[in-house]
């Protein structure tokens, strides 16, 4: 049960994260590029993305 502002600050550490289930058994990973991709769709949505300067292709 991680929340995705977690996930953001254990990415700056790790290209990736794993995720597993309940019983911990593997399922996959969440690379740094899909987190910061996330941020980056839900500040476009917010708005603040232009504000802040960043642009689609600083994300890509």
């Amino acid at each position: 049960d991680s929340r995705m502002e977690d996930m953001l600050d254990r990415a700056l550490n790790q290209n990736f994260i794993p995720v597993v289930d309940d019983q911990k058994n593997f399922i996959g990973i969440i690379t740094r590029k899909e987190i910061i991709k996330y941020f980056y769709d839900r500040m476009c949505r917010e708005g603040t993305a232009k504000e802040a300067g960043i642009s689609r292709y600083m994300v890509l």
